[in-house]
């Protein structure tokens, strides 16, 4: 069996623009033993021999091809033996007779060379825009359908906000602006060429940001993100389960039918048709965040009805943040109750569902805004939304099938004083 040549790597000292420095240094590994055989953007690859002082290497914009067979016959009758070929940027020759040619003499001619080879860069830029609008392609059709989406979720969920920012910067440094870096050098190691300075006498450049940095950096900084989204996620919500969890301002089915003509309450029906458990959630921006709901059915003189009543309440830090949250939630519960109607509506069986005009405002003592809308579905009673503010505090209502919504609102409100 034939045994697998080991090959030595070798980060690249100077960046991949730097063709006179490259050359330069595949010279100085030939001349300790390492003789280049692959190349790419980050490191090359060489295969050990014996040390040879004197060895030349010159590179050469290449073509859309790999190889280019005239060419390298061409190259070689002056002396010059191709190597390798770093995709879309160069073609590599080496030279071991101290006699053979340059294959470049005239600088103006080599940046002119350098054209194309901008033109290649600039045209992978806007592909790793649509590499990365691909990727958030939800992202992007959430931004367009749903705007208020994006700031609703930097203040209720401040933390993760700041995960995908940390992402998105990052992905920015290391991926979109080394490109243009590269766009900007070869720009300049052109216009030196066009001077007239030739390529041994253009300036180096070192590398910045080391390639190890530049390849894992982003996947490193993804596995931490990830954990700590995921300690996070216990941390900033958790189930209520206890009476004792239960001091926010709400208003149960039993407060909201005490007085009426209702007989007998039977709480949690089968079929709930918004199954959310009671929740508890926190932010930097809206440190309190309770999610509560409850089902049930009531026995009145024109028969059986089912009750339901929710309620969201947010303490924000701010009272410029609460407002700004209570315009979000409005076009929020907007939009899913547009999309409700929507499904029915394209449901073979879908029930029939009737929207009013929109958040409607209404003046009410003690509360610095408040909206209300509500929606009826076939036969079934209206289901009324109240979104509402005080200072810092904003609340969302739901009710349906109470005899008198407006009760729930009072309740909630005098919680709220």
């Amino acid at each position: 069996m034939e045994r697998k040549e080991k090959l030595v790597k070798r980060y690249l000292p100077v960046e991949v623009f730097d063709m006179a420095g490259l050359a330069e240094w595949f010279s100085v590994m030939a001349a300790q033993g390492l003789h280049l055989v692959k190349l790419s953007e980050n490191r090359a690859q060489f295969r050990p021999g014996p040390p040879k002082a004197g060895v030349r290497y010159a590179l050469d914009v290449s073509t859309c091809y790999d190889i280019e067979p005239e060419r390298n016959e061409n190259y070689a009758q002056m002396g010059w033996d191709y190597v390798t070929t770093l995709h879309g940027m160069y073609y590599v020759y080496r030279s071991e007779n101290p006699s053979a040619p340059r294959l470049h003499t005239d600088p103006v001619t080599q940046g002119g060379t350098l054209t194309k080879l901008i033109r290649r860069q600039r045209r992978a830029l806007p592909l790793s825009l649509a590499c990365m609008a691909f990727i958030m392609r939800d992202e992007l059709r959430t931004l367009f359908t749903a705007p208020w989406s994006i700031p609703q979720f930097v203040i209720l969920n401040t933390e993760r906000a700041l995960l995908w920012l940390i992402l998105m910067v990052s992905w920015l440094l290391l991926c979109l602006l080394p490109t243009l870096r590269r766009v900007r050098k070869l720009k300049q190691l052109r216009r030196q060429l066009l001077d007239g300075i030739p390529l041994e006498e253009c300036r180096r450049w070192k590398r910045r940001v080391h390639p190890l940095v530049r390849d894992y950096g982003i996947f490193a900084l993804m596995a931490v993100v990830l954990a700590l989204y995921c300690w996070m996620t216990p941390h900033l919500t958790w189930r209520l389960s206890d009476p004792e969890d239960y001091n926010f301002p709400h208003v149960t089915l039993e407060e909201a039918l005490d007085g009426t003509e209702a007989n007998s309450f039977t709480p949690e029906t089968v079929y709930d048709k918004m199954p959310r458990p009671d929740t508890f959630r926190r932010s930097l921006l809206c440190p309190e965040q309770y999610f509560w709901s409850q089902g049930g059915s009531a026995q009145f003189s024109d028969g059986c009805r089912e009750l339901f009543t929710s309620v969201g309440y947010y303490r924000a830090n701010f009272s410029g943040t609460a407002a700004h949250l209570t315009h979000i939630l409005a076009d929020d519960i907007w939009k899913s109750l547009i999309d409700y109607r929507k499904n029915q509506a394209e449901l073979s069986l879908g029930a029939h569902v009737v929207l009013t005009d929109g958040f409607q405002a209404l003046s009410y003592n003690g509360l610095d805004e408040l909206y209300v809308t509500e929606y009826r579905t076939d036969d079934e009673p209206a289901t009324r939304y109240y979104l509402g503010r005080k200072d810092s505090r904003v609340f969302r209502l739901v009710v349906r099938g109470l005899p008198a919504p407006e009760t729930c609102l009072d309740r909630l409100v005098e919680q709220m004083d």
